[in-house]
């Protein structure tokens, strides 16, 4: 999951140039933090980069776009350096969903939290806090769509938390997280969060169908996004209502394959979305058992 979000970084300031820098510079602390330093840049593959922050513009025309502006700190010249980065999104609808999502465990269905993950409060601010082995992560939303990662690549547990970096963004991107550590781990927001997670894809699915329907987006390849945003709803309904879904999912693909496709599944969204509003307030089960060999067919 970390590995994930250095990558990142380590691209964005990979493709660093002066008009980049200059777009970062209202988003970002250009100056040292205590004893971290601006970062002069590291080598790879013989070639010094990274030597200045970047924004650059990620995302599409169905979830929204979002400008995302990094920059490094060192503590000195053998230390890791300490990643920050900045983003500022088009649409917030699903902001905290899609942070939470992060720290779940992907090969459980993100239906579970990472036991790694809590909530921590650091002057006052609620912020998602991820660490092992001395790896840090902090991450936090500010205002309603800003969200401040700092990465800590911290090569011993003995090693200070780099906290004057944490204080210094958010004094200048105050969390507006509400949520406490104990709420995190109740099985009420786990359950909330699987439901809302459920609803997400349908979301998902119906602004690519309107991308689909307004010419933005190559028919074929949209529809077989949102028939795999659809099989992802239809684990979840397999998993936490006990349904049996093969039947429901060799039909999601046989219509991406007819001439009226986009139709069909245009309707089976709709469906899906009223079966969740009438189950809105059902228990999960949590043991509900799923039918051997019943799997999603081609995933």
């Amino acid at each position: 999951m970390m590995k994930k979000i250095v990558l990142i970084t380590i691209i964005l300031l990979s493709m660093s140039d002066g008009v980049h820098a200059q777009g970062a510079a209202r988003y970002l602390i250009f100056e040292d933090i205590g004893d971290y330093k601006l970062s002069p840049g590291f080598e790879l593959m013989g070639k010094l980069v990274g030597r200045e922050p970047v924004a650059i513009q990620e995302g599409d025309e169905a979830s929204g776009y979002y400008k995302a502006c990094a920059i490094k700190y060192s503590e000195n010249v053998i230390s890791p350096p300490l990643s920050v980065e900045v983003r500022i999104y088009q649409n917030s609808q699903w902001l905290q969903h899609q942070l939470e999502e992060r720290y779940r465990d992907a090969e459980n269905m993100h239906a579970t939290l990472d036991a790694n993950i809590q909530i921590r409060i650091i002057n006052g601010n609620n912020l998602f806090f991820y660490g092992v082995g001395g790896e840090n992560t902090y991450t936090w939303i500010s205002g309603k769509n800003t969200v401040v990662d700092i990465f800590f690549p911290g090569y011993s547990s003995m090693k200070p938390e780099p906290l004057d970096v944490v204080k210094a963004y958010l004094a200048k991107y105050p969390s507006t997280i509400i949520l406490k550590d104990a709420e995190l781990k109740s099985k009420a927001h786990n359950d909330a969060w699987i439901k809302s997670e459920m609803e997400h894809r349908l979301w998902l699915g119906n602004r690519w169908m309107g991308q689909v329907q307004l010419g933005r987006a190559d028919g074929q390849e949209a529809l077989m996004d949102i028939v795999e945003h659809m099989m992802f709803f239809l684990d979840y309904r397999e998993k936490f209502f006990g349904s049996r879904e093969l039947t429901e999912k060799e039909l999601l693909l046989s219509y991406r394959k007819q001439e009226n496709g986009a139709t069909l599944i245009k309707n089976k969204l709709a469906e899906y979305g009223n079966w969740l509003e009438e189950h809105k307030d059902a228990e999960l089960r949590y043991n509900a058992a799923v039918p051997a060999g019943n799997k999603s067919p081609g995933k």
